[in-house]
């Protein structure tokens, strides 16, 4: 059995490991879910890449519908100033929506990494807290051993 002093001593050892244990879990599950950040910021960058592709794609099959119909009507697409000015507005907006697109997708990937880092950095803290407060439990147990047996 334990007396007064061994059970103080035994208390602060455990409390002390139950620190680090405890800032070694909150630094994996930080770790862990700056993974996850990390894969959504990658999968936000391929979905506005896709999104700048199809937005592309569009653009052109629009540029081409133009075409025919002009040339159905009998305008020529590349004399007629109305037509050239129509296609070079369309071109302008397939620029502007391009912009838009990539810039959304950068925003969410850099508010993604942002997360990623403050997590991570939120693990190192809580792990380096653990240790922390495992030292201060034990030195706290210390002194209060030297008190009961002083």
């Amino acid at each position: 059995m334990c007396a007064g002093p061994e059970l103080l001593i035994a208390s602060a050892v455990i409390s002390a490991g139950t620190s680090v244990a405890a800032g070694s879990a909150a630094k994996q599950a930080a770790e862990y879910e700056t993974m996850q950040y990390r894969e959504q910021a990658e999968m936000a960058r391929l979905e506005a890449s896709n999104a700048s592709l199809q937005r592309l794609e569009e653009s052109e099959r629009v540029r081409r519908a133009n075409i025919a119909i002009a040339s159905a009507n009998g305008v020529l697409p590349n004399s007629s100033r109305s037509f050239l000015a129509l296609q070079k507005h369309g071109e302008d907006v397939h620029l502007r929506d391009q912009a838009l697109i990539r810039l959304g997708g950068r925003n969410r990937v850099n508010q993604l990494q942002s997360q990623a880092n403050q997590s991570a950095g939120a693990g190192r803290i809580a792990y380096r807290s653990g240790f922390m407060k495992a030292g201060g439990t034990l030195i706290g147990g210390a002194y209060d051993y030297t008190e009961l047996t002083d």
